[in-house]
């Protein structure tokens, strides 16, 4: 049964899920680990970490309290149950943006990046993010904390 379950949780990495592969491991001594069974529970502990400093709260300046109201209308006029929390914004001569994420029941994270673009860009930019099966060739891939395309 032990050995069973570390073989699934390795799987399970393979596949990163780290989170799943880190709850199978729990509960069992770590005696029968090999140094991926440690590994695993601590890249859990990290993504642990990262969600939750990533998903504390951040309070926004009196100046921008118009635009976090307007984000909580398109959030609740999209009937989405969760709130989009504003994680940033920069205003200047080259760039304009605004990001926002929110954070599933499920700890699944949805961003969304607003930036206002040239009208001629609008089809170049949607072409490139319809070709989802080359994100990996041009999105940036980290092994620690892992972050990658794994499937598109």
């Amino acid at each position: 049964l032990i050995s069973k379950r570390l073989e699934q949780a390795q799987m399970l990495e393979e596949k990163c899920k780290i989170f799943d592969a880190a709850a199978l491991l729990k509960g069992i001594d770590s005696k029968y680990f090999q140094p991926i069974h440690h590994d695993i529970l601590k890249e859990a502990e990290l993504f642990h970490r990262l969600l939750q400093d990533s998903a504390s709260p951040i309070i926004a300046s009196t100046t921008d309290d118009n635009r976090h109201q307007k984000s909580k209308e398109h959030t609740n006029n999209s009937n989405s149950d969760e709130e989009w929390i504003k994680q940033g914004e920069q205003h200047g001569e080259r760039h304009d943006f605004a990001m926002y994420y929110k954070v599933s029941p499920t700890n699944q994270i949805t961003c969304r990046l607003e930036t206002p673009i040239e009208p001629q860009l609008l089809i170049p930019i949607l072409a490139v993010l319809n070709e989802s099966e080359l994100y990996p060739t041009w999105i940036p891939q980290y092994k620690v904390p892992r972050l990658e395309v794994v499937k598109s």
